[in-house]
């Protein structure tokens, strides 16, 4: 509307002659004069609207975000990425987040990082940094290229980051739960039959044999009577580390289910494998038949523990059945002792 007024002022001054002429002249270029000062305060205006929404973004956002020069140094910061960090905003200014370097990672990979800027303007990943109270902390991290200079380079980065630590914590979880019973800490059904298939094809490599031993607690249900689900839960940690404690680091020992417990000698090299057995089998129970304190009462358990040697077994499932059957075996004698698997006759029986 304003360019139209100005439009039609010059174009009387045109027509018009003489004093009328200049005066409307005059007047129109006031106009136009006054029409581009009211632009440029306009553009000035919005251009300090945008500064004002992006610093409220900046100062608000829940993610870190910084701003480093061509050289990496940190030149603004926000308080998302203070809290992460553990510093305050002064101590990060003028430094670069490379300094926050855990050690996890080689000075090769911030140099790959920073090519990767060079050549392409971003990167995306994970980095382990060290917090200020020198905790460590996964921080997923974004880095973009601002302003490109003539030279290829960039005048400035922008950082985007969030703390990683609790999601990767969480996906670490699950993948320990997926193959770990979450009570004792043991291997799972799942990690055993890896466990004893990896045993045998190493037993067959080097023309030695292993053992399995299938432990089933006695007495259990009297104790989960007794002192609830919780007392049983105390009794089966006891247990799980007593058995664990009494072997050697390359034994396995796994909880299957409930109070079944499993255990992969491996390394039978020598003739006198079944009385090694037998006598880690004996030191079991007696172990296992040592008092358990729960909620300030002295309980007991026993164990029956069935045992199968590898030679003659052509799968791990028939290695641990046959341990399965020598384990009732035990129970049917009276529990609290051991049986090894005897053939046919054991299974009928």
């Amino acid at each position: 509307m304003i360019a139209g007024i100005v439009g039609l002022v010059v174009l009387c001054g045109l027509i018009w002659p003489g004093s009328a002429r200049a005066l409307l002249l005059a007047l129109g270029a006031a106009a136009i004069a006054c029409l581009l000062g009211y632009d440029r305060i306009e553009a000035r205006r919005q251009s300090d609207h945008a500064v004002s929404i992006f610093d409220r973004i900046f100062e608000h956002s829940r993610n870190g975000v910084a701003v480093l020069d061509a050289q990496g140094l940190v030149q603004r910061i926000n308080p998302a990425y203070v809290r992460m960090t553990g510093y305050t905003e002064a101590e990060l200014l003028g430094t670069r987040l490379r300094d926050l370097n855990s050690g996890r990672q080689a000075p090769e990979f911030y140099e790959e990082i920073w090519k990767a800027l060079q050549e392409h303007g971003h990167w995306e990943g994970k980095i382990w940094n060290r917090r200020k109270d020198g905790s460590l902390y996964l921080e997923s991290v974004a880095l973009k290229g601002l302003d490109p200079l003539a030279s290829g380079a960039y005048e400035n980065y922008m950082v985007l980051a969030s703390d990683a630590t609790e999601s990767h914590m969480d996906r670490e979880y699950l993948g320990y739960l997926a193959l770990h019973d979450a009570l004792t800490g043991l291997p799972n059904r799942l990690q055993f039959s890896d466990r004893i298939e990896q045993a045998m094809a190493r037993a067959r490599r080097a023309s030695t044999s292993l053992a399995v031993l299938f432990i089933d607690l006695d007495g259990f249900k009297q104790v989960n009577d007794t002192y609830g689900h919780a007392g049983g839960d105390a009794v089966l940690k006891v247990v799980a580390a007593r058995i664990k404690h009494d072997l050697r680091d390359t034994d396995t020992v796994a909880r299957l289910s409930g109070d079944e417990f499993t255990v992969i000698l491996e390394g039978l090299d020598h003739p006198e494998s079944n009385a090694y057995v037998g006598q880690i089998a004996e030191m079991l129970l007696t172990s296992l038949s040592q008092p358990i304190e729960v909620d300030g009462h002295c309980v007991a358990v026993s164990a029956s523990i069935g045992v199968s040697l590898s030679p003659g077994v052509m799968s791990p499932e028939a290695l641990l059945d046959r341990a399965d059957q020598a384990m009732y075996r035990a129970k049917a004698l009276g529990k609290n002792q051991v049986c090894f698997y005897a053939g046919r006759a054991e299974a009928a029986a």
